[in-house]
């Protein structure tokens, strides 16, 4: 199953690539959805403006991101500080 936001074809790109995570901040307060298992139920998670999140992968119009919880999103590209 991919990725919310990407095609089957990323997510195995992105589970396969070894590369160096960054860091970047949130330009803006968001809510985005999380589903910690496949049968849980999907949770709305607010990020602060200038919170910092771990980028993991990038795709067309989307970056998988990772909160310092360890949750991990797929988020629009202008929702970030270049």
């Amino acid at each position: 199953m991919p990725l919310l936001g990407s095609t089957a074809g990323e997510t195995v790109r992105c589970a396969s690539q070894a590369k160096e995570n960054s860091l970047a901040r949130l330009k803006r307060a968001v809510t985005l959805k999380h589903q910690g298992n496949l049968g849980e139920p999907v949770e709305e998670v607010a990020f602060e403006a200038g919170e910092e999140v771990t980028v993991l992968n990038e795709f067309a119009d989307r970056y998988l991101i990772k909160k310092v919880t360890g949750q991990m999103f797929t988020a629009p590209k202008d929702v970030l500080e270049p």
